[in-house]
């Protein structure tokens, strides 16, 4: 059984946030945090180390695909 205690999700969309946030609230993911674009993520990654992040592919500027790539590399 895997357990996570700490998530990142990434959307440019606020209603996507507010549900995946509460789900994995819901589902004992007590410490969530949230990005609304790729660059914003980088920045959270570099002072919180999530076990899962949660990223939408299409967002605009840096896409999910870029920011992933970028995040594997820090």
């Amino acid at each position: 059984k895997l357990t996570y205690h700490q998530a990142l999700v990434v959307d440019d969309n606020q209603a996507n946030l507010m549900i995946l946030k509460s789900l994995l609230k819901k589902a004992g993911i007590q410490n969530v945090k949230v990005a609304t674009s790729g660059f914003e993520s980088l920045e959270k990654i570099k002072e919180f180390k999530p076990d899962i992040v949660f990223m939408d592919l299409f967002m605009p500027n840096m896409d999910g695909f870029e920011t992933i790539e970028l995040m594997r590399k820090m």
